[in-house]
């Protein structure tokens, strides 16, 4: 945190996904959200569909509170402060 309260939260260090589990801190939103994915995927935010990236595409959004990758094993960091 620094002195304004600014808050980063993110990957300690690489993540690997279990099918559908859910990426964010529970009850967290996140502002300026960066997910970057290592492999082929595909990832759904905020509830919606899931959506294909190709690897290291990743996505960047304002405002996400949920993020899940619908693939096993697919290493992944993010990053994002706390709204």
């Amino acid at each position: 945190m620094d002195y304004r309260g600014t808050v980063v939260l993110g990957s300690s260090s690489l993540q690997t996904s279990v099918a559908e589990q859910e990426i964010c801190n529970e009850n967290t939103k996140y502002i300026n959200f960066n997910i970057i994915n290592n492999e082929d995927c595909h990832i759904s935010f905020n509830g919606g569909e899931y959506i294909f990236f190709k690897a290291l595409q990743g996505c960047q959004l304002e405002v996400v509170h949920s993020c899940k990758i619908q693939e096993d094993n697919i290493t992944f960091n993010f990053v994002g402060v706390r709204g």
